[in-house]
């Protein structure tokens, strides 16, 4: 089966929806993270004991590294969107990511990244 790549908005859920929360369990040896979402994970942690949670989460997910290729992609990709409705920084890093290693990306944001060429989204 294919890795799925967790987008941040996933990992948020988790934290308050029970059937995510299952999915999560029922697809654990095909969850992936990209740096970049485990960077916006630990930025978003509001307290010291949901940092403490979310670097224990970290150390049970696989992460998958940022490198020369999806920077420039991700840039590319950046340039092609429309202006006036771009794509984030991060969103561009997280989906050149999932591309790249050839996995889903699973997210809650589907329309921000419908219309990448090459990305899969997955809906579980």
């Amino acid at each position: 089966m294919q890795h799925i790549l967790l987008d941040t908005s996933i990992l948020i859920e988790s934290q308050r929806n029970k059937n995510v929360q299952h999915i999560l369990q029922q697809q654990e040896k095909h969850l992936v993270l990209s740096r970049i979402v485990a960077y916006e994970l630990i930025q978003g942690s509001k307290t010291k004991t949901q940092k403490k949670q979310n670097l224990e989460l970290l150390r049970h997910i696989p992460i998958l590294e940022l490198n020369e290729t999806i920077s420039k992609k991700a840039f590319h990709l950046m340039c092609a969107f429309i202006p006036g409705k771009p794509l984030s920084i991060p969103d561009a890093l997280v989906a050149t990511t999932a591309i790249e290693y050839h996995c889903a990306l699973w997210t809650k944001n589907m329309k921000d990244f419908s219309g990448i060429t090459g990305l899969t989204l997955y809906q579980p």
